[in-house]
């Protein structure tokens, strides 16, 4: 049998670190991904909600609006019995839609709470995954990034909020760094040319 060698055994070592670190990225990246899809069902699901509620809201409003537009008092004498009717369903609605109103309320906090956490929690995954992609990338950056942006009409807001797609951010630095490189090259062409029209001094002899 063929004896390994250490450096065959090192290499075996970090082959397999490499590919368990790797896997477990892997893995980490498909939860946070799967999280992250169960948390906006969640927002769909309660944002269809929101709508219902404010749906039943507006029937309930138009069904109280009907009542009181009727002259009840007129109506009490020529028909007391009804009109005794309207008046207890026009309690009863108003009653109703001052419960549904109230859990709408807390819904809609709720529910805005939970898309500003979700879009905190997006964005710092994007500053984290491009924190990796991009030497250097932090607040002040980001900042530098965002002003070059404006440079060429895209609203500041707009691209901080683009850190949730990392994507958007990577292409804005290329072109940041682009831009760079050409003001250098022209400045150095400037030098260049600085120094060939330099008139040179003559040397005389004694």
């Amino acid at each position: 049998e063929r004896e390994v060698t250490l450096e065959e055994l090192q290499s075996g070592y970090m082959f397999h670190s490499d590919y368990t670190r790797k896997t477990q990225e892997v893995a980490e990246t498909r939860k946070q991904a799967e999280q992250r899809l169960e948390r906006l069902n969640q927002i769909a699901t309660m944002s269809e909600q929101e709508i219902q509620g404010r749906s039943a809201l507006m029937n309930l409003d138009a069904q109280i609006s009907q009542i009181q537009n009727m002259n009840l008092e007129q109506l009490s004498q020529s028909d007391p019995i009804q009109a005794q009717q309207l008046g207890f369903r026009l309690q009863k609605l108003v009653q109703q839609r001052g419960q549904i109103e109230g859990g709408l309320r807390q819904h809609s906090e709720q529910l805005a709470l939970m898309r500003k956490e979700e879009t905190q929690r997006a964005q710092e995954q994007g500053r984290a995954e491009l924190a990796k992609k991009i030497k250097g990338y932090n607040a002040e950056l980001e900042n530098k990034l965002a002003d070059f942006g404006t440079e060429y009409g895209f609203d500041r807001q707009e691209i901080l909020d683009a850190v949730e797609d990392p994507r958007s951010i990577e292409i804005l630095h290329l072109a940041y760094l682009g831009k760079q490189a050409l003001a250098q090259q022209k400045k150095t062409q400037k030098l260049a040319a600085g120094q060939r029209t330099k008139p040179v001094k003559s040397l005389r002899g004694s």
